[in-house]
C-alpha cells in the first residue's frame, strides 16, 4: 500500500509538471502569435536578423543548408520508421502505436497553423527553397518533437544518469541548431522558430500526460 501511495504521488507530480509545461508553452505560442502575426511587432525578429548578418558567408550558408536537412520531413520520417521498426521487432506494440500518434500530429499542426496565420516568409534573399507560409517553423516543430521522443526513450533506458542528461542536452541543442539554421537561411523569422518549439513542447507534454495516465 505504501508503495502504491508513493507511486501515485510521483505520478501526480509528473503530471503536474507536464501540465504546467503545456500551459506555459501554449501561452507563449499565443503571445507570439498576437505580437508578431496579428499586431506585426517585428523588433524581436529584426534583432535576430541583424545579429546573424555578419555571419553570412558562402561557407556558412553551405553548412546551414546541410544542417537544416536534419529537420526536413524526409529525414524525420526516416528516423521515425527506424524507431517504429525497432519497437515492433522487440514486441513493443503499444509503444509503436503511441509513436505513430505522437509523431504524426506535428505534421498536421504545422500545416494547419500555417493555414490559419498565413504569415508570409521573410523578404528575399532566401538561401533555401520554400513554398509554404512562415508561422510556425515546421522544421523546428518537427525536430523538437523528434528530439523530445528520443529524450523520452533515453530516460527509459537503463543508462547512468549523467549519460541520460548528456544525451538530453545534446538533443535539445540539436533541435535549437536546426531552428537557428532556418533563421540564418532567411526562410523563417526567429519568432517562427520559437513558436514551433512551443507547439512541440506543448504537444509532447500533453501526449506524455496521456501516456502516463493510461499506461
Amino acid at each position: 500500500m505504501a508503495i502504491d501511495q508513493a507511486h501515485k504521488k510521483l505520478l501526480y507530480r509528473h503530471v503536474f509538471v507536464l501540465a504546467a509545461l503545456a500551459l506555459i508553452s501554449g501561452w507563449l505560442f499565443v503571445w507570439l502569435a498576437q505580437e508578431v502575426v496579428i499586431e506585426k511587432k517585428d523588433w524581436f525578429d529584426t534583432l535576430a536578423f541583424q545579429f546573424l548578418r555578419p555571419w553570412i558567408t558562402p561557407a556558412h550558408t553551405t553548412i546551414a543548408l546541410v544542417v537544416t536537412r536534419g529537420g526536413s520531413d524526409a529525414f524525420l520520417i526516416a528516423v521515425y520508421l527506424l524507431i517504429f521498426y525497432y519497437l515492433l521487432r522487440n514486441n513493443f506494440k503499444r509503444q509503436a502505436i503511441q509513436l505513430v500518434v505522437v509523431a504524426s500530429a506535428p505534421f498536421l499542426w504545422s500545416w494547419l497553423l500555417k493555414k490559419i496565420f498565413h504569415r508570409p516568409r521573410p523578404l528575399p534573399p532566401h538561401f533555401d527553397y520554400v513554398i509554404s507560409y512562415s508561422f510556425p517553423s515546421g522544421h523546428t516543430l518537427g525536430t523538437f518533437t523528434l528530439c523530445g521522443i528520443l529524450a523520452w526513450i533515453t530516460w527509459k533506458i537503463k543508462w547512468p544518469f549523467i549519460t541520460k542528461l548528456t544525451a538530453t542536452i545534446f538533443l535539445f541543442l540539436y533541435a535549437c541548431v536546426i531552428g537557428m539554421s532556418r533563421v540564418y537561411l532567411h526562410v523563417h523569422y526567429l519568432s517562427d522558430v520559437v513558436a514551433g518549439a512551443c507547439v512541440a513542447l506543448c504537444w509532447l507534454a500533453i501526449a506524455a500526460v496521456f501516456i502516463k495516465l493510461t499506461d
